[in-house]
């Protein structure tokens, strides 16, 4: 069934639920919102796609980019403007996948039972959180990583927290992805990881740079390799009990280290951004960055592309500076 139909058939569902006019619109315009930040470009959608389109990785990955919107910045707007707008967003889609259960589209309404408080507390930030890391700031998050994973090399659990980072700094990959990377999905050389899967559906490879994440996944891989209490065999990255790593092992690894090495807190999300910036810092063009990143549409890159401007702009001032002819 197409979507839009689907849609369609949904706004008459919520009719019948005697909500209000605004409150209608206002559910829909969630809808919309959300496909537009997984990257949802069909209108068709086949019926066994509803689990993967609206998946419980999909709507968490979301409730928790609205976490990391310029719009709460401080505590204030934390505690009062950001926990209204996320229990609205979560009774809004609870309505929806109560919907799509009744409609056999998925299976289960899983937003229904989200433990709201206990959500709330996985994602408070403190004051000093930054959502873009400055390269200096960056190199020196990087060697102080590097010294600390010398020092406790034979520890598995940290070396695999530098595994989990590098892999986040150097390609750009969503946190939510990691726990589904699978050892058959790194090549023998450990020169890509293939299946990277992204949220509007399919998958990409990203590529392994030899001089920061090649030596410290081959050395995850050795310290993995001779641990007997694993209770998964396929999955690259486990936690400490031998299950796959989930998200919020993911957001907890990062903050504490750059809350340990930089002094302030950042996401996994502030990551993959820093890593678009400065990839189109040194040259890289949008269209590059959106095949990196696995954006299908490429207004979603955009919004990287300003700091290409302004290194344009830098340029054109040295070169003036310098008395060179520029051309406007």
């Amino acid at each position: 069934m197409e979507l839009k139909h689907l849609l369609i058939k949904y706004k008459k569902f919520l009719k019948t639920d005697n909500l209000s006019t605004n409150t209608i619109e206002t559910y829909l315009g969630d809808i919309d919102v959300y496909l537009n930040y997984i990257g949802f470009d069909s209108e068709f959608t086949k019926d066994d796609s509803f689990e993967r389109l609206f998946s419980e990785q999909n709507l968490e990955d979301y409730f928790e980019s609205i976490i990391s919107s310029d719009k709460y910045k401080n505590r204030e707007a934390l505690n009062v403007k950001l926990k209204r707008t996320l229990n609205r967003k979560m009774s809004s889609f609870a309505k929806l996948l109560s919907f799509l259960v009744r409609e056999k589209k998925i299976s289960t309404n899983f937003v229904h039972t989200f433990d709201r408080s206990r959500f709330m507390g996985n994602i408070v930030r403190s004051d000093d959180f930054k959502k873009y890391v400055e390269f200096n700031d960056l190199k020196t998050f990087v060697q102080k990583l590097l010294a600390f994973s010398q020092e406790s090399k034979e520890k598995t659990t940290l070396v695999r927290d530098k595994a989990i980072i590098f892999l986040l700094i150097f390609t750009g990959v969503r946190a939510s992805v990691l726990g589904n990377i699978k050892l058959n999905d790194l090549d023998e050389q450990l020169t890509r990881i293939d299946n990277i899967f992204l949220k509007g559906g399919g998958t990409i490879s990203v590529p392994i740079d030899n001089i920061y994440l090649k030596p410290i996944l081959s050395q995850y891989l050795a310290l993995r390799g001779r641990n007997q209490n694993y209770k998964s065999e396929n999955s690259f990255f486990l936690s400490e009990k031998g299950f796959p790593i989930d998200r919020h092992l993911v957001y907890r690894v990062v903050r504490k280290y750059t809350q340990k090495f930089l002094g302030f807190t950042v996401t996994p999300h502030a990551l993959r951004h820093t890593f678009a910036t400065h990839m189109i810092l040194n040259g890289a063009k949008t269209v590059d960055v959106k095949l990196m990143l696995g954006h299908k549409n490429i207004t979603s890159t955009q919004v990287y592309q300003h700091v290409n401007d302004i290194k344009k702009k830098y340029n054109l001032i040295n070169k003036f500076y310098k008395g060179e002819n520029v051309k406007a």
